[in-house]
């Protein structure tokens, strides 16, 4: 089946396409959401209803599985979880769900500490093959590493439209140091080597406004084949 996340519900599809179901949102809106193949669900971020679950067993919405009602006074737009199985989740800060004590710490950003998270308005989260958590933000790119809690920002610029860059997801190569970066506002598909600390763009040449060039997301396939999708 190929769940679809709309902002009113979801939608649940076979794998030839059609239409197998809709099921709509109790509260508020979905912004985002992430796969938790453990506990086979959903979990869906919102502006001000919290942290739900759509549970794929029954196709029902869970919506007090994380009662910390922090979580409703913020807008919420992305969320994951890392190795340990905490729960990860992406506002104007970032967030950190302690499921056994159901305390949320937090991550802010601190001018005055160059290791400090240099994000805000978090829209993605991404943990690469080696445990790294890549943060994109409307502010860049951050790197929290697995070693230590010193977060290491980049900075993107595309050679080609001499602007910053607003990355919206993130996707290790593997074996590769390279990092596809899919965005809203380059000539096409970001590219950043993490071992050389280098970037280029691979302009986007089947759209000719530059309004619809950026690539805005993409998946991978078994056969790792990539696929992309624009404007």
């Amino acid at each position: 089946m190929v769940y679809a996340l709309h902002p009113e519900g979801i939608y649940i599809f076979s794998k030839e396409g059609r239409l197998s179901g809709f099921y709509a949102i109790p509260v508020d809106e979905i912004t985002n959401g992430f796969y938790n193949e453990k506990d086979q669900s959903l979990l869906l971020t919102t502006y001000v209803g919290g942290l739900l679950v759509f549970s794929l067993s029954d196709s029902k919405y869970h919506l007090n599985q994380f009662p910390n009602e922090e979580l409703k006074k913020n807008n919420l737009f992305s969320v994951t979880i890392d190795p340990e199985g905490q729960v990860l989740i992406g506002a104007y800060a970032l967030m950190r769900y302690e499921t056994s004590s159901r305390q949320l710490q937090v991550f802010r950003r601190d001018a005055k500490n160059e290791y400090s998270l240099n994000a805000e308005k978090i829209a993605n989260l991404f943990f690469d093959c080696e445990n790294n958590l890549w943060i994109c933000s409307h502010n860049g790119l951050s790197l929290l590493p697995w070693q230590n809690s010193q977060i290491q920002s980049v900075t993107l610029f595309d050679s080609i439209t001499k602007s910053s860059v607003e990355p919206t997801g993130v996707f290790m190569v593997p074996g590769t140091d390279e990092v596809l970066i899919t965005n809203t506002n380059t000539a096409g598909l970001m590219v950043y080597n993490n071992t050389h600390k280098s970037m280029y763009t691979v302009e986007n040449k089947y759209m000719t406004k530059q309004a619809e060039k950026p690539i805005v997301s993409l998946f991978a396939a078994p056969d790792n084949s990539v696929f992309l999708s624009d404007y």
